[in-house]
C-alpha cells in the first residue's frame, strides 16, 4: 500500500480528500481485478460468475448513485458531458421501452445493468478527466493491473507444474484454471495486455529490474496461454487494436508497439519452450488446442440473431429474448444454444433493437472522433509518457469492442468489471482537465449541495429497487439450478448468471 501511495504523486498534491478519492478508486481496481482473476478459485457461497456479477452490480450502483449528485453538484458538468449524456438518456428509453410489454419477470435487470454501466462510463470518466492529472489515477492503476498479470501468470505457471507432475491428460485440456470457461479469461486478455507496455513506461516500479523482469514473464505467460487455448478472437482483437492504433498515432505509436511487440515474442518462446519442448523432453503429449479455421458454430447463431432482428423491425424482441423465443432459423433448431449468439451486437440488436445499436454506434462514434482529435494534436498537448498511455488505453479498448463482435465481452461480469474502469479511464484521458487538480468540496452554494443531496437520494431508491430485482433473480437461480444439473450439459449454461435458462416455464 505504501508502494501505491507513492504512485499518486504527483498527480494529487498536498493529499487531504481528493488524495484519499484516488486511493478508494484504487481499491475499487484492486477489488474487481481479485475477483474477475481469482473469483473462480475463491471459496464463495454462490461461486465466482455470481459473486462477480453482485459485485458489478452493487459497483454500478453506487457509482450512479454518487454521479447522480456530482451531475448537480459540478457546475457546468452535466453541460460539457451533454452529448454523450444525452445519448445515454435515449438508449435507456430505447431498452427500458421493451420492458412494458415483455412477459419475462426479470425483464429490467439486463437493461439496468447496461445503463448502469454506460452512466458509470460517462460519470466516472469525465470527473476523474475533468478535475485530475493522468498520473493520479492511471499511474496506480497500470501498477494493479501489472501486478494482477504477475500474480495470474504465476498461479499458471503452478497449474503447469501440477499437469507434469500427473499428465492425465493434454496441457490445453487442463484449463481453464480458475474461470468456468477458458474464454473468460480470454476477454480479459484483450483488456489488458495492451496495458502491459504502460507498467514498462510510467510508473515509478519500472524502474526496478524485478518489476520490469516480472511484468515481461507476466505477459509472456498470458500470451503462451492464449496461444495453448487457441484464443483466435483474442488475438485477432489486440492486432486489430494495435493496428488501429499505428494508423491513428503514427510515429508517437512506436514507443508502445516495441514493448507490445516484445510481450508476444516472449509469449511465443515460452509457447515453444512449454507447450512443445517441455512435453517431449518428458515424453508427454506435446502441443495445445488445434488452432481451428471455421466459426465454431457462430455463424448459424449470427443468422439467427439477424434473423430475430427482423421479426419486430427496428425495437427487437425484447430484454433476453435469445433465451426464450422459439428458434426462427433451420440451423438453430439442430445446433446446441448458448446464452448469447457470440457477437455482442447482434444480440442487442435481437434484443433491443437496431435503433438501439445505432445510438450505441453514434456514442462510439463520438469516442472515435475524440480519439482523432488528441491524435491530431500530438505534441501540443501532451508528454511522449502521456501519449504512450493513450496508445495502450485506445488498443485495449478498441481490441474489447473488436472481440465483443465474436464473444460475450459485455455480458460476462468479469470482462465487465475490468472493462467499467478500462472504459472510464479512456474517456478521462480524452476530456479537457481544468487547471486546477483535485476536485473542490467546499464552497458550493447550500441550494447547489440540497439539490444534489436529492438527486443522489432519488437514484439510491431506483438503484435499491433494482438490487432487489437483481436478488430476486439470484434466488430464481438457485431454485432452478438443480433442475437443469438433473439434464443434459446443453440446457445448462451463463448469461445474467452462471446459471441463466430460466424462468422454467421459458424453456424450449
Amino acid at each position: 500500500m505504501k508502494e501505491l501511495m507513492k504512485q499518486l504523486e504527483p498527480g494529487v498534491r498536498g493529499g487531504g480528500r481528493p488524495r484519499k478519492l484516488i486511493l478508494l478508486f484504487c481499491c475499487l481496481l484492486l477489488v474487481a481485478m481479485s475477483l474477475s482473476l481469482f473469483g473462480g478459485l475463491l471459496p464463495l457461497p454462490s461461486g465466482g460468475y455470481s459473486a462477480q456479477r453482485i459485485a458489478l452490480c452493487f459497483l454500478l450502483a453506487v457509482f450512479v448513485t454518487v454521479g447522480a449528485g456530482l451531475l448537480v453538484l459540478i457546475p457546468g458538468f452535466a453541460r460539457k458531458h451533454l452529448w454523450p449524456l444525452a445519448l445515454v438518456a435515449v438508449v435507456s428509453v430505447s431498452i427500458l421501452g421493451h420492458g412494458f410489454v415483455s412477459e419475462n419477470p426479470f425483464k429490467w435487470i439486463e437493461p439496468g445493468l447496461y445503463i448502469g454501466f454506460l452512466l458509470t462510463v460517462v460519470i466516472l470518466g469525465g470527473v476523474l478527466g475533468q478535475h485530475w492529472a493522468p498520473s493520479a489515477y492511471i499511474v496506480p492503476a497500470v501498477v494493479l493491473l501489472g501486478a494482477g498479470v504477475v500474480a495470474y501468470a504465476a498461479l499458471a505457471l503452478v497449474y503447469f507444474l501440477f499437469w507434469l507432475s500427473e499428465p492425465a491428460s493434454k496441457l490445453s485440456d487442463y484449463l481453464p484454471w480458475g474461470f468456468v470457461n477458458i474464454r473468460y479469461w480470454s476477454q480479459l486478455f484483450t483488456w489488458l495486455i495492451p496495458l502491459l507496455p504502460l507498467a514498462l513506461t510510467v510508473a515509478k516500479s519500472a524502474n526496478f529490474r524485478l518489476w520490469r523482469v516480472a511484468i515481461i514473464l507476466g505477459g509472456g505467460v498470458w500470451v503462451w496461454i492464449a496461444l495453448l487455448s487457441s484464443a483466435r478472437g483474442s488475438l485477432l482483437s489486440i492486432g486489430f487494436g494495435a493496428a488501429f492504433v499505428w494508423v491513428v498515432f503514427r510515429r508517437d505509436s512506436e514507443p508502445w508497439l516495441r514493448q507490445f511487440f516484445l510481450f508476444l515474442k516472449v509469449g511465443v518462446v515460452l509457447w515453444v519452450c512449454l507447450s512443445i519442448l517441455a512435453p517431449l523432453l518428458l515424453g508427454l503429449e506435446a502441443g495445445g488446442r488445434e488452432l481451428g479455421t471455421g466459426s465454431s458454430g457462430r455463424l448459424v447463431m449470427w443468422q439467427e440473431a439477424l434473423a430475430m432482428s427482423g421479426q419486430n423491425l427496428p425495437f427487437g424482441m425484447g430484454p433476453q429474448s435469445w433465451l426464450l423465443h422459439e428458434p426462427l432459423t433451420d440451423g438453430y433448431t439442430s445446433t446446441k444454444p448458448f446464452g448469447h449468439p457470440h457477437n455482442m451486437y447482434l444480440m442487442w440488436a435481437a434484443e433491443y433493437g437496431w435503433v438501439t445499436v445505432m445510438l450505441l454506434a453514434a456514442l462510439l462514434f463520438g469516442l472515435v472522433r475524440r480519439v482523432l482529435q488528441v491524435a491530431r494534436l500530438g505534441n501540443h498537448v501532451s508528454s511522449s509518457k502521456e501519449r504512450i498511455v493513450l496508445c495502450g488505453f485506445v488498443a485495449s479498448v478498441t481490441g474489447a469492442l473488436a472481440h465483443a463482435s465474436m464473444s460475450s465481452v459485455f455480458i460476462v461480469p468479469s470482462s465487465m468489471l475490468v472493462g467499467v474502469f478500462l472504459l472510464s479511464a479512456l474517456w478521462a484521458l480524452l476530456q479537457t482537465r481544468l487547471k486546477t487538480s483535485g476536485m473542490r468540496f467546499s464552497g458550493y452554494s447550500g441550494q447547489r449541495k440540497f439539490l444534489a443531496t436529492v438527486s443522489s437520494l432519488l437514484v439510491a431508491c431506483v438503484m435499491t429497487v433494482w438490487l432487489i430485482g437483481v436478488f430476486n433473480y439470484h434466488q430464481a437461480m438457485l431454485e432452478d439450478k438443480p433442475l437443469y444439473l438433473e439434464q443434459s450439459a446443453d440446457s445448462f449454461f451463463p448469461r445474467f448468471w452462471y446459471h441463466g435458462y430460466f424462468p422454467r416455464q421459458y424453456v424450449p
